[in-house]
């Protein structure tokens, strides 16, 4: 029987940001069939994702999923490294969010 494997490196990132990443993909790790070996780690500043099967359908299906969620996790790091800017500039950031109420206060 054939076995198919998939294995990711992502470089240079800082290593709270892999730490961060690896915490959340953890459990998407631990939960995978068991016909699925998934394996993340960490190690300075660089992510590893580790994936084998003997299932071709089923390693595609993590793949996709897998991807989907480190570009969602990257995506979110970023706007939020943003807003942490973006509040530095104007600030606190506290209710910047919020409209200016124009109404009447009867």
């Amino acid at each position: 029987m054939n076995e198919y494997s998939v294995e990711y490196s992502l470089n240079g990132l800082s290593q709270q940001l892999c730490t961060s990443l690896e915490k959340a993909l953890k459990p998407e790790a631990d939960s995978a069939p068991r016909s699925v070996e998934v394996v993340v780690e960490c190690s300075k500043g660089v992510l590893t994702l580790k994936m084998r099967s003997a299932e071709i359908n089923i390693l595609r299906a993590l793949h996709n999923s897998f991807i989907g969620l480190i570009v969602m996790l990257l995506e979110l790091s970023e706007g939020l490294r943003n807003e942490q800017e973006d509040s530095s500039t104007r600030g606190s950031a506290v209710n910047s969010s919020i409209p200016d109420f124009e109404g009447d206060s009867r």
